[in-house]
């Protein structure tokens, strides 16, 4: 047992010395005690500082994005759902206007940084400790698949608009409507 102690007072600049006990702003975990006096005053102000840090930011790795809810996830999947659709249609048809083919590329643009930037969100580990369980179990599955699966990540969009352009729009169709109907 720790007969004196040396604690920061939160009221005052002052380093407090005395028995645990005697000492009544000191509770349980005992984190801002020093017990060894010949610290300097420098040395005792850095640990300080970064203790009045660490109480301040509960979650310092946490990243400061608010967590997305069911209708926001749903409305973001049926989003891309849409723009996936737009362009089928012109895509069958031939021969292709450039106005055409300038929103069939825009729209599969779209799509492309879409999901690789929402892919790329939901990667690490600490951004998927602020996700809620819906998007979580949902939305990040099914963004990572579709950005994998799909072929969208290997389309090329300044390439020839062919039928190499249909099956990962398709696809991106398909898994972004499993989990709306």
């Amino acid at each position: 047992m720790i007969s004196m102690i040396y604690a920061y007072c939160e009221n005052c600049p002052r380093v407090h010395k005395g028995p645990i006990g005697e000492i009544p702003f000191i509770s349980p975990p005992y984190d801002s005690l020093i017990t060894e006096p010949h610290l300097s005053r420098e040395t005792r102000e850095r640990s300080r500082s970064r203790d009045t840090i660490a109480k301040t930011v509960p979650f310092p790795d946490r990243q400061l994005r608010p967590i997305m809810t069911r209708a926001e996830i749903l409305q973001r999947l049926q989003t891309i759902k849409d723009k996936g659709t737009s362009p089928i249609g012109p895509l069958e048809s031939k021969p292709l206007s450039v106005d055409t083919q300038a929103e069939i590329r825009s729209l599969a643009h779209w799509i492309k940084e879409e999901l690789h930037s929402e892919y790329n969100r939901m990667l690490p580990k600490r951004a998927q400790r602020t996700m809620s369980v819906f998007e979580l179990s949902v939305y990040s599955p099914t963004i990572e698949e579709t950005w994998k699966k799909s072929g969208i990540s290997r389309l090329k969009i300044d390439g020839t608009l062919d039928q190499k352009w249909q099956e990962p729009l398709e696809s991106v169709i398909y898994n972004a409507g499993k989990y709306l109907s």
